[in-house]
């Protein structure tokens, strides 16, 4: 009986973090992007910032919603995206899901309070989240190249 209860009390808890974690899916916001569009800089307006903290999550720090800010669907992309987040009034992080179903997380690349991520990507939905690092909330851009 106790190892039942204990086999209980460990999936309630998981259940519990995964719904306290962010979810791949569609987010409020769907923009679809193909390579030739792609040539040229794109930007999204987002507010960063959010009620799930990521360290429970397992990534080191930063505060998101928990579906994502924007929604890409991409076609006829087969190769390096840059996703980086301008947002001068604050420190921010970003989160990624890419279409292959990988994560990708940044927190002040490069040295600077600007995340930047790079990765290859392919054909399909690329979610993403804008955070912020002290739970704060601001007015911040996807920038994507």
């Amino acid at each position: 009986m106790k190892h039942l209860l204990f086999a209980a009390g460990v999936l309630l808890a998981s259940i519990q973090l995964a719904q306290a974690c962010p979810v791949a899916g569609v987010g409020a916001l769907q923009l679809s992007y193909d390579a030739v569009q792609m040539d040229m800089e794109y930007s999204v307006d987002v507010v960063a910032g959010g009620d799930v903290d990521l360290s429970d999550c397992g990534y080191v720090s930063g505060w998101v919603i928990t579906e994502p800010d924007v929604s890409f669907t991409l076609s006829g992309i087969n190769g390096p995206l840059q996703v980086s987040i301008d947002s001068p009034g604050c420190d921010t992080v970003l989160l990624i899901n890419a279409p292959d179903g990988s994560w990708h997380y940044d927190d002040d690349s490069w040295g600077e309070l600007m995340p930047t991520l790079q990765a290859f990507m392919d054909d399909g939905r690329l979610d993403v989240w804008v955070g912020t690092y002290d739970g704060s909330v601001c007015d911040a851009q996807i920038v994507l190249n």
